[in-house]
């Protein structure tokens, strides 16, 4: 009981540290490890999950409003894709 109060105090800061981790070295045990945290402390990590997604949501538009309009894209190019 103990160690689950102490890991739920500092749970913002691990999830933190074990994302930077999987970005910086793309270990699937890493991310098998985030995944056994969202599991067991679901309710607890909610908010950092609300922060992470309203920070992506935030950069997608300023990359979207920053894009200039009138030129070419992925999506304008006529090469053939096999999807």
């Amino acid at each position: 009981m103990y160690a689950f109060v102490m890991v739920t105090v500092r749970l913002t800061v691990a999830v933190i540290d074990l994302l930077s981790l999987i970005r910086e070295t793309e270990n699937d045990d890493l991310t098998s490890v985030l995944q056994k945290f969202v599991c067991e402390y679901s309710e607890d990590i909610v908010p950092l999950a609300v922060e992470i997604t309203t920070h992506l949501v935030l950069r997608l538009n300023l990359g979207i409003s920053s894009y200039p309009f009138g030129t070419a894209s992925v999506c304008d190019s006529n090469e053939s894709r096999d999807f």
